[in-house]
């Protein structure tokens, strides 16, 4: 259903290194290419600009700053249209070697992250993820901005027709 991603070779990594050589990478990845948030699309257009880069942090761990710029569409649950979502992401990520380096402490930035410390790391899927994650769980348009079918042709239901044209009053008919 969905185009299947092409792994492209620069954006595989070796973060320890990449953080430590304090590199950069920065481009565009098309929405479509990312396959889980492709099912989220409304459609499959939609572009991800992004800008990884690497540091030490105080401690000598190494780490990576996302900028996630990214306009994609999703569907609204409520009236089932396009939703245009806009985001705007930054991150930090620290990798961590043992899991007891889990964890957020209490005086650190709600906008860093930990994560295990790997050999190899795709920044495709990183950002993937980080976009997924920040996501509504329910998308949908706000209070007001958005109406079923009837109510954008200006015509207001009476209770008895949306009784009668409801699939709950057809299954009542046939109990009688």
């Amino acid at each position: 259903m969905f185009e299947q991603p092409i792994v492209d070779p620069s954006l595989i990594v070796e973060p320890a290194k990449f953080a430590r050589e304090q590199t950069a990478a920065a481009g565009m990845l098309a929405a479509r290419a990312l396959p889980r948030l492709a099912e989220q699309l409304f459609d499959q257009k939609g572009h991800i600009e992004y800008r990884v880069s690497g540091f030490l942090t105080p401690k000598q761990q190494p780490g990576m700053r996302l900028e996630i710029h990214c306009e994609i569409d999703l569907r609204c649950q409520r009236c089932l249209g396009r939703l245009g979502v806009a985001l705007d992401l930054r991150r930090e990520i620290v990798l961590v070697d043992s899991c007891e380096s889990f964890g957020q402490p209490v005086d650190e930035d709600d906008g860093v992250d930990t994560i295990p410390a790997v050999s190899r790391l795709d920044l495709g899927e990183l950002i993937e993820e980080e976009i997924l994650l920040s996501l509504p769980m329910v998308p949908r348009h706000a209070d007001g901005g958005c109406h079923a079918r009837t109510l954008e042709q200006g015509v207001e239901p009476s209770r008895a027709s949306t009784q009668a044209s409801s699939p709950w009053a057809a299954l009542a008919k046939l109990r009688q």
